[in-house]
């Protein structure tokens, strides 16, 4: 299970940009590469709930927020932008208003049925200067290798920027159905799916070729009304676990009942409880010759014992 919102695909006018996969996608990042998740059915049950989902996309527009915010401070303006996983028209308002002249494509092949393979970003090399990835990288397969996909696909100085769920999300109802599933079924189950965690967020920029990488995060805490409406917005987000490897035993009753009371003696407070979701935020840069480097090494002028 996990919480975050419908990534809608959209197409808005502008400069047509070529859609072709790098050439190097389905052999290079691909090959011998075991599934974790089952992209087919992500798709079946975000169409399902579509309508549903679009009301629940508030942890989408607030990131979109915040990447709106970063990408204010960097003075450049960008012409070709890709947009990973833009729910709603929060990140699209922002843009819009940034770089009012700018073509912007979308891309969501969580939604497209003749999709070939979520892990693939289906665009030319040096297709885009800004590249954007709103709550989008974590669902995907093979990480690094759609990091390096969306290098290709920038030009050179082009900025990659994105906010991703952490490891530490969701981690009140992880504790609680490990226990539950510990006690009703003699063991735990798969229940809610694995989550990039932060300390390798930076390393994982680098592996794929950024330059000037860049990771930080951020908890959000999200309030509901009880432990049901949590699952409820999951659910509705068509994001109930898809891992291929999923528990397969279904949520009786006694074991709802159970995880709820355990859930709202330890995280609630009142009449709601509280869920906690962890952002991490990514910024990279597709190498040029133009950027700072680091200085040589034994180029330095001034003494460190001189300095202590």
């Amino acid at each position: 299970m996990l919480l975050t919102g419908f990534l809608q695909a959209m197409q808005s006018g502008g400069n047509k940009v070529s859609r072709t996969a790098c050439s190097i996608a389905d052999k290079e990042y691909t090959k011998g590469m075991e599934p974790i998740f089952d992209h087919a059915l992500l798709r079946q049950r975000r169409k399902r709930f579509l309508k549903s989902a679009q009301k629940a996309a508030f942890l989408h527009e607030e990131t979109a927020q915040r990447l709106i915010e970063d990408l204010s401070l960097v003075q450049r303006c960008f012409k070709n932008i890709l947009v990973l996983g833009a729910h709603g028209d929060a990140l699209d308002k922002g843009l819009k208003k940034l770089y009012p002249l700018s073509a912007i494509a979308h891309l969501d092949l969580t939604t497209e049925d003749n999709a070939a393979s979520f892990d693939l970003i289906p665009f030319a090399p040096r297709s885009f200067d800004l590249i954007l990835s709103n709550l989008d990288l974590h669902l995907r397969n093979d990480v690094p290798g759609v990091l390096a996909q969306i290098q290709k696909c920038l030009v050179p100085d082009g900025m990659f920027l994105a906010a991703m769920l952490g490891g530490e999300s969701l981690d009140e109802l992880r504790q609680v159905a490990a226990e539950v599933d510990a006690e009703i079924f003699s063991g735990a189950g798969a229940r809610i799916i694995p989550l990039p965690e932060f300390a390798a967020s930076a390393a994982l920029l680098q592996r794929a070729g950024f330059a000037l990488p860049v990771a930080h995060h951020e908890t959000i805490d999200i309030s509901f009304q009880d432990f049901f409406e949590l699952l409820q917005k999951i659910r509705h987000n068509g994001l109930a676990n898809f891992m291929i490897k999923r528990a397969r035993k279904p949520l009786t009753r006694k074991w709802l009942m159970r995880a709820a009371e355990l859930y709202h003696a330890r995280h609630g407070e009142k009449d709601r409880v509280t869920a906690s979701a962890q952002i991490i935020y990514l910024s990279g840069w597709h190498p040029a010759e133009n950027q700072q480097k680091p200085l040589a090494r034994g180029s330095g002028k001034v003494s460190l014992a001189d300095v202590l």
